[in-house]
């Protein structure tokens, strides 16, 4: 009994620990979440009322065109009311702090702006400025955008213009963009008043090319696979391998201390317990998905098979003995049974 014991107490330790890091998250709060833009929404008529210049945001855009060199130009155009429109056409400097302000007083999604400018053109207000190292090459003259890509966990980045436009270099074509977003071939769009496309997604890749012929393609996908790889390894590691050879060991834990496991009586007593570990990796779960959003579905598979493998050890003892058998002398490919 007390084998038995160690060995469930154990399996339940090895299953709490190697559910706690499912989904590669850290075990903090998620982020606050930040506008792409900044100066397109509401942070932009906050940071004018805080300036003294109240103003409203009539209609606003976001473009990014993403160079061959990998470094973004960003360019905000943010149609204005009347009276602001007529204070920064007036007072250009007032338009500049106004934007500093927002970008160093707000949360936004880019800290790296380069080159910042700002003017007025009409009623609009124009912002541009640079961003380094947006992009790199992939495969086959592919230009891969992973700038928007993130494998740990980052709070929500919504699109606070009305348009937010991602375009390669000049003549190139996209290839490859999240389903959500609407493309014409050659830019990928999201909009604010898209409920599927009001935020861009921590695995957003864009991928450009010099044509959308079939080889192109292929390589933008062969570069996508190739930089999202290792992250993806490590995922599954996680959520799959270490869970899977956890569950492993605990089986032959219980194998080592009870050797009468085809005992009816032994098997019902294992399968509350199992069941119970089950339950635990299920809440374990819970614990990662609302800290880190989501978790993987084959580590909800595992908390299932768990359960299920509980319950039929104390229903049907006798096939859980046979079946056990089978799978773990297969797997080990070793002819002897269980003792």
């Amino acid at each position: 009994m007390r084998s038995r014991t160690l060995a469930l107490v154990t399996l339940a330790l090895l299953v709490a620990l190697a559910g706690l890091p499912v989904g590669n998250a850290p075990a903090e709060a998620r982020p606050p979440p930040e506008a792409v833009c900044g100066v397109c929404g509401e942070a932009f008529e906050e940071a004018g009322d805080a300036a003294g210049v109240p103003l409203t945001v009539e209609s606003s855009t976001l473009r990014v065109r993403v160079n061959d060199d990998g470094v973004g130009t960003w360019t905000a155009r943010v149609e204005l009311d009347d009276d602001s429109a007529a204070t920064f056409r007036e007072n250009p400097e007032q338009l500049d702090r106004v934007v500093r302000g927002t970008f160093d007083d707000y949360r936004v999604f880019t800290d790296d702006r380069r080159r910042l400018e700002t003017r007025m053109d009409g009623d609009t207000a124009v912002v541009t400025f640079e961003v380094p190292e947006m992009a790199s090459r992939g495969y086959g003259d592919v230009l891969v955008v992973d700038y928007f890509h993130d494998d740990g966990v980052r709070g929500t980045v919504y699109v606070d213009a009305d348009r937010f436009v991602v375009t390669g270099p000049e003549g190139s074509s996209l290839l490859t963009a999240p389903a959500e977003t609407r493309t014409n071939g050659t830019a990928a769009v999201w909009s604010a008043a898209d409920e599927g496309a009001a935020s861009i997604g921590s695995q957003t890749y864009l991928t450009f090319g010099p044509d959308a012929g079939l080889a192109t393609t292929a390589a933008a996908y062969a570069s996508l696979a190739a930089d999202s790889g290792p992250g993806v390894l490590t995922n599954l590691a996680w959520v799959a391998v270490v869970p899977t050879l956890v569950l492993i060991v605990g089986v032959l834990l219980v194998r080592q201390f009870d050797r009468r496991f085809d005992d009816e009586r032994g098997a019902r007593r294992f399968g509350p317990p199992v069941a119970a570990l089950g339950v635990m990796w299920g809440l374990c779960l819970l614990v990662v998905q609302a800290f880190s959003g989501s978790a993987a579905a084959v580590a909800w598979l595992l908390a299932l098979q768990l359960v299920a493998l509980g319950v039929v050890s104390a229903a049907r003892p006798e096939a859980l003995g046979c079946q056990v058998e089978i799978h773990v002398n297969r797997f080990f490919s070793e002819p002897k049974g269980w003792d």
